[in-house]
């Protein structure tokens, strides 16, 4: 649903430095890398219907907690951030992307993925037998008019990685979401937040369930969203369907949830809707709604324990309402410009971003960096090698905090600070390349470097 959900692989072989950071993650079976959603105590915005499409309708994204500026994590709609004027289908970056990276954050990519919703601008990628067809009301939501259940059994026997296990309707169902998932790609996103995936929990208009759909149906449905989310490189987010989470935990990165608090789900530990996510220590970003007369008070303090974002929104998400818990024992400071440093290898523009301000408490500190490096000119003579990242006197190039392989470009890192006091740090990043050079009738890759440096602060 547009507003809100009804309640009702092979993992890329990484060094052992950032293995330990959990810098990257993977589905068990899709064999591609992506930038996994950050870890630790965050905030997240969300945004899905906004005032006005593109970046008309998105709010200043740098700010002083609790403004949305503040959040590490920004969560909005596909084709509201297209590059294409009225929402239409992404051809290009998204300008709404852009902005978010450019302040340093994590963008997730809302898509309706459970439903049909009529008036969208890929309506024709979907036939009337996916979903019932309009006027179908044993297909069309409660309360959602225009809005309709896939028909999802097609998922149920789906094995990951091999399209001839899907059936009837989802054959064409995931072939018109594949392509909703490359869009949210070329506009740049980090992330797919999946929608309305639990069917089989609600009934429908007339009050039947949709298709006779199972939470076996769901199940399969999600273990491809997962597979074929991962295949486009993109991270994987858990919509609701809290009855799949012990067996979804392991597929998908994170995990995102309405409205546990209001309900007394609960949230976490024995029965919780996100306790297997929380065990592995993937982000669970909660939403709670002021129409149910919800406040910061009744539930911040019962996330903060659990280790779960949450925030009070507006159900409308058209930036109305935002009110995000603030991490606990969390020193929240203004936030600063993004600090960031270019150089020109070859053709080659590497980009260093350290995002502020930090998060610090007790335990944690960790500084987010990333990594990109871009081809400026044609012929790509140099292929990227590796990155290692220094701290201080780490620098003289014996010990580096963390490192990154080839493939592994672009790079975002939590990296830890463990061990550093409170003021100003340095940071120093080599970069490798190898260039491909042939002479005398030999081929020779000659190593090629770069040094990038930034300082940063510790709390």
């Amino acid at each position: 649903m547009r507003k809100i959900s009804l309640r009702s692989a092979v993992y890329v072989a990484l060094p052992t430095a950032l293995a330990a950071l959990g810098v990257f993650a993977g589905s068990a079976s899709a064999q591609t890398t992506y930038t996994p959603p950050p870890t630790g105590a965050n905030q997240w915005y969300w945004e899905i219907d906004p005032p006005s499409a593109g970046l008309a309708g998105l709010p200043a994204t740098s700010g002083a907690y609790p403004s949305p500026g503040s959040a590490d994590i920004w969560d909005t709609d596909l084709f509201q951030d297209s590059n294409t004027a009225n929402a239409g289908i992404p051809t290009g970056p998204s300008p709404v992307v852009e902005a978010i990276h450019a302040a340093g954050h994590y963008s997730i990519c809302y898509v309706e993925a459970g439903a049909y919703q009529v008036g969208f601008p890929d309506d024709s990628d979907f036939a009337s037998a996916d979903y019932g067809g309009v006027g179908d009301t044993a297909t069309e939501m409660q309360g959602y008019p225009d809005e309709y259940w896939f028909d999802l059994t097609g998922f149920r026997n789906y094995v990951a990685g091999d399209p001839s296990t899907l059936t009837g309707a989802a054959v064409n169902i995931a072939a018109g979401l594949n392509r909703r998932f490359q869009w949210c790609k070329l506009e740049g996103q980090d992330a797919v937040e999946p929608d309305d995936l639990d069917g089989y929990t609600n009934k429908s208009q007339s009050g039947v369930l949709p298709w006779g759909m199972t939470q076996a149906d769901s199940a399969g449905f999600e273990r491809w969203l997962a597979y074929d989310i991962h295949s486009n490189g993109l991270a994987a987010f858990q919509k609701n369907d809290p009855a799949n989470e012990p067996a979804n935990a392991a597929l998908f990165d994170g995990m995102i949830i309405e409205e546990c608090n209001y309900y007394n789900d609960p949230c976490s530990g024995s029965g919780g809707d996100a306790t297997a996510y929380l065990a592995l220590g993937k982000p669970v970003l909660n939403a709670e709604y002021t129409q149910d007369s919800e406040t910061t008070a009744k539930f911040c303090a019962a996330d903060i324990a659990a280790g779960i974002a949450g925030a009070l929104f507006d159900v409308n998400l058209s930036s109305g309402t935002y009110q995000p818990c603030a991490p606990a024992k969390v020193k929240v400071a203004p936030s600063s410009r993004q600090r960031t440093t270019r150089a020109t290898v070859g053709d080659q523009r590497i980009t260093l971003v350290t995002p502020s301000p930090l998060s610090c408490s007790a335990n944690t500190k960790k500084l987010v960096v990333t990594l990109a490096s871009t081809m400026i000119a044609t012929g790509a003579r140099l292929r990227f090698a590796r990155a290692s990242f220094y701290i201080d006197a780490g620098a003289n190039g014996r010990h580096p905090r963390a490192s990154a392989t080839a493939r592994h470009v672009p790079i975002r890192l939590d990296l830890s600070l463990a061990g550093l006091k409170a003021g100003t740090h340095k940071l120093t990043v080599k970069v490798a390349y190898t260039e491909s050079k042939r002479t005398d009738g030999h081929t020779r890759n000659v190593p090629v470097t770069k040094t990038l440096r930034v300082t940063f602060s510790v709390c």
